[in-house]
């Protein structure tokens, strides 16, 4: 269960999902009577980093496409806006030229 640090990272890992935890729980139970003291403390403390990483990554996504929002327009949107007001009215003054012939 421990045997490594790789097969001890897998086994702590195991634990933070909650998958299987209370049967290694078990298991180290046999051998360490006062063993829960440390999963219980393990698991409350590794389940709140993980919601806490979820909340922090939903509220910086959040932040930025509320600030996405409520920026003004990129320069080189602005330009493509002018250019695009200036070519209305090159049009609108043919139109209106035509119309009066």
């Amino acid at each position: 269960m421990w045997g490594s640090l790789g097969r001890c990272f897998l086994t702590l890992f195991q634990i933070l999902t909650l998958e299987g935890w209370t049967d290694i729980q078990n298991v180290v139970m046999e051998v360490y009577p006062w063993a829960w003291l440390y999963f219980v403390s393990f698991v409350v403390i590794a389940v709140f980093v993980v919601i806490n990483l979820f909340i922090t990554v939903v509220t910086n996504n959040l932040q930025s496409v509320k600030a996405t929002e409520e920026s003004p327009l990129a320069p080189s949107t602005t330009v493509a806006l002018r250019e695009l007001q200036d070519a209305v009215r090159k049009l609108e003054r043919a139109l209106s030229e035509k119309n009066a012939n």
